[in-house]
């Protein structure tokens, strides 16, 4: 979960900025669709399926596994 990698102090506004993000994300990828279908079904297959892979590769290399630990033991760890 997101907040869980959020620090305290900034959790409520750094929430706000990630969800607009995601809303933006949401409508650049909806607005952009038509265009990339129009190139063809495999080029939007592997653009998506691109974006996924580096998703997942970040994810496994830079996020810490939080399950298990409460907010206050990965706020400590953090600092």
């Amino acid at each position: 979960m997101l907040p869980e990698l959020l620090p305290l102090q900034v959790r409520g506004t750094a929430m706000g900025g990630v969800v607009f993000l995601n809303w933006g994300t949401n409508f650049l990828v909806s607005l952009m669709f038509p265009v990339l279908l129009a190139a063809g079904p495999g080029t939007v297959f592997e653009l998506l399926a691109g974006f996924g892979m580096f998703a997942f590769i970040l994810t496994a290399k830079w996020l810490p596994e939080t399950s298990k630990r409460s907010l206050e033991q990965l706020e400590l760890e953090r600092r």
